[in-house]
């Protein structure tokens, strides 16, 4: 995978908006957008509007990663 974004070179508070990474196959092809956001996580498939990603909250994508780890 390759994951790219815009504006990283800073020292910056996350808030509302967020820091979008592109996330594309080896070969290029876009698999998605993840956005980090004060509240939580996103994940938006293709070329999808932020409105329309599934999101996670922080809580809850702690307790999964936990729970993975077992």
């Amino acid at each position: 995978m390759k994951v790219t974004t815009d504006n990283i070179d800073v020292d910056m508070d996350i808030r509302k908006n967020g820091v979008e990474f592109q996330v594309y196959e080896n070969d290029a092809d876009h698999r998605g957008d993840f956005v980090v956001t004060s509240s939580g996580l996103i994940w938006r498939e293709g070329k999808k509007r932020k409105k329309i990603g599934v999101k996670i909250s922080w809580d809850d994508f702690i307790d999964f990663v936990n729970h993975r780890r077992g």
